[in-house]
């Protein structure tokens, strides 16, 4: 429950969410390895939201770069006395969509901008699977982005004539050998290819890197097939 410090701000309280070893840094603050921040021993004293200037970002609401049009800044406090510690939050609302988007005192934005772009000329069912891919990207689940990422691309090549019950690598050499992927894209397809080597049930939880090599050759295949190529087969 929010509670109101001596100067009027609201103290709004935070749960941890954070494991691993914790760094100090100036100001009594905990950062941890993740690089998000514990919370126990501290509240943020939210200011009211005022005009914003020079304050740029990617709005991964709307997908613009853009200048917030407000802002509403949190100062970090110590919770037992509302000493406080130097760092700061802040929450800053679009321009375009006037959606906000929370920055925490470390930087990280939340929600963060998704990998790839958007499409529209897909069809409904490889949407869906593209843009959920996307939004697992956005929350940091990479692996599960990756296994979608995956999924797609096998789906594509089946859909353009190869046979079911393949392998991963065997999919993308079909895609590649069958002219479905770019000659400028060689570079994408060799990475994926290597990554997917390993057995489909002995995945390893992937990385941001993963994440953003397989959404970028997905990206690059949908639209060569949907947009620049001929319609994927029904």
């Amino acid at each position: 429950m929010a509670e109101v410090g001596g100067s009027g701000f609201v103290l709004g309280s935070t749960v941890s969410r954070l494991r691993g070893a914790a760094v100090p840094i100036p100001g009594r603050l905990t950062l941890y390895d993740s690089g998000m921040v514990e919370y126990k021993q501290f509240v943020i004293a939210w200011q009211g939201q005022q005009a914003a200037t020079g304050e740029r970002y990617l709005c991964a609401h709307c997908g613009t770069d853009v200048g917030a049009v407000s802002i509403q800044k949190g100062e970090v406090v110590v919770r037992s006395n509302g000493q406080r510690t130097g760092h700061v939050a802040k929450i800053l609302y679009c321009s375009v969509c006037s959606e906000p988007t929370y920055f925490d005192m470390t930087g990280k934005q939340m929600p963060a901008v998704r990998f790839g772009a958007t499409l529209k000329s897909l069809p409904e069912d490889v949407r869906k699977l593209y843009d959920e891919a996307r939004d697992c990207s956005g929350v940091g689940a990479y692996t599960a982005c990756v296994m979608i990422c995956r999924k797609i691309l096998m789906n594509l090549a089946v859909r353009e004539g190869a046979k079911e019950g393949l392998g991963f690598v065997e999919y993308v050499d079909y895609l590649e050998s069958n002219g479905h992927t770019p000659k400028k894209g060689k570079e994408w397809v060799d990475r994926i290819r290597k990554m997917g080597n390993e057995a489909n049930h002995a995945i390893a939880p992937k990385s941001k890197d993963d994440a953003e090599s397989i959404i970028h050759l997905i990206e690059m295949l949908l639209r060569f097939n949907f947009d620049l190529g001929s319609p994927a087969k029904p």
